[in-house]
């Protein structure tokens, strides 16, 4: 109970009334000696561990916490009451706690807040422990590690089976491109020679001929010079040949001459090649000049590539009718929808940024910066 002295001085707390206050506490509570052992304990901790107070006074703190037969160390706990001896000061610490009650093994995890009780001396004589079960918020915080743990593994996975399927793709387009190259263009140029050989040995008698091969003959040369088209979408030689920035000059003179929208390439920074990076930006590049033809309705674009020491950056603008990112992103249903993840899903496998800026009736940007040390198709 609480005495109060007739001259108003502060209340004495009586033992008994102080025990009531510390046996109230949901938290555990040990008072330990320099040597480990316990020289009191709460209701807290005698429940936990389903002992009385005199089965517990004595013994070494950590047979009754942890069930050891030797104090905490590391690399498994680091000692509170080592730590407070030694710096005189609060220390706090996790521990995992594995014990007995009533014949069952048991785990839980406490944060645990040692403090220091100075002698007259001023040393440490006692350690105050208190310690709160934390166990479900320390599962949670388990259990939410292994499933980031987990989706960081399975994106790796994901990103690694998305390289596959691009270099595979990339791989299969310079095939195919070959092949169109050496044989169908050939066999097109072939027709178009023999015809115009037919033309010049038929007599002037034969005029009508002539002109129905002439047309066969211009026929075939557009069909050669869309195979050439074909080609260069599958797989652009010059891009090989002689890097970046002359396959995206031919990209822009081929497709926008035709379109009648003005496109500007501009290029800062030392022009370098980047063989491990030219697929992926030129694919990117192609599919938003692909759709600045088929959605934006555009008079002129810019496309903007700044080589800097450590990356590269690609900016890419129209003036056309703009459009909803949000709501185009999520069409997946859609060409644009596809086009745009696809986009995102190339520069991310080089570790790159992409960012993609449009309103209605705004244009549209694509802004994108990808480290030079990246590695791609």
């Amino acid at each position: 109970m609480v005495q109060t002295t007739s001259t108003g001085t502060a209340p004495q707390v009586s033992g008994e009334y102080l025990q009531a206050i510390i046996d109230g506490l949901e938290d555990e509570l040990l008072v330990i000696d320099c040597s480990f052992r316990i020289v009191h304990a709460n209701r807290a901790v005698l429940k936990r561990h389903g002992k009385k107070l005199e089965d517990v006074i004595g013994q070494y703190c950590y047979n009754i916490s942890h069930g050891s037969p030797e104090s905490c160390h590391l690399p498994y706990h680091e000692c509170p009451i080592t730590r407070v001896r030694e710096t005189g000061k609060t220390s706090r610490a996790t521990h995992l706690h594995i014990y007995t009650n009533g014949g069952e093994q048991k785990e839980c995890y406490v944060d645990i807040i040692a403090s220091p009780v100075f002698d007259k001396a001023g040393k440490v004589a006692f350690v105050v422990e208190l310690m709160r079960d934390v166990t479900e918020a320390k599962l949670l915080d388990i259990e939410n590690a292994r499933l980031q743990q987990k989706a960081e593994s399975d994106d790796r996975v994901r990103s690694e089976l998305l390289n596959q399927v691009f270099t595979i793709q990339e791989d299969e387009r310079r095939r195919i491109a070959r092949e169109l190259h050496d044989d169908t263009c050939q066999s097109f140029a072939g027709i178009a020679a023999s015809l115009q050989a037919i033309i010049t040995t038929l007599p002037e008698t034969e005029a009508g001929l002539k002109t129905r091969l002439k047309s066969l003959q211009t026929v075939s040369l557009k069909s050669m010079d869309e195979m050439r088209r074909l080609i260069y979408e599958l797989r652009p030689s010059i891009l090989d040949d002689f890097g970046l920035v002359a396959a995206l000059r031919y990209l822009i003179d081929q497709e926008m001459k035709r379109t009648g929208i003005r496109v500007r390439l501009k290029v800062t920074g030392a022009e370098k090649r980047l063989p491990k990076l030219e697929s992926t930006i030129f694919r990117v590049a192609q599919e938003a000049i692909n759709n600045i033809i088929r959605h934006a309705d555009a008079s002129k674009a810019v496309i903007s590539l700044s080589f800097k020491k450590n990356a590269i950056h690609v900016r890419i603008t129209d003036d056309g009718r703009g459009f909803d990112v949000k709501e185009a992103l999520g069409a997946k249903d859609r060409p644009r929808g596809l086009g745009l993840l696809g986009m995102r899903e190339r520069v991310s496998l080089v570790n790159g940024s992409l960012i993609i800026r449009s309103e209605p009736g705004e244009g549209a940007e694509i802004a994108i910066e990808i480290p030079l040390e990246a590695k791609t198709v």
